[in-house]
């Protein structure tokens, strides 16, 4: 498992921002998604990691957030 947090600087809503996750193990995961304002989870999907990276897409939020936090489980 691994877990992350990310924040934009430039906008108020992290939305549609796309991250780049290395070091990661060849696989399918499940992503879940959680507004750090109020600790619920607000999407939850299956990525696959190629060449040892993954990249994130963080899930459209229904209320505009600087920031978003992530937690990834293998299956």
């Amino acid at each position: 498992e691994a877990f992350g947090w990310g924040r934009t600087f430039t906008s108020d809503d992290i939305s549609e921002v796309r991250i780049e996750i290395p070091g990661m193990e060849d696989a399918t995961y499940s992503v879940e998604w959680y507004d750090t304002w109020t600790g619920e989870i607000f999407g939850t999907y299956k990525i696959s990691s190629k060449n040892g990276k993954m990249f994130l897409t963080v899930p459209e939020m229904d209320v505009s957030r600087p920031d978003v936090a992530w937690k990834i489980s293998s299956f």
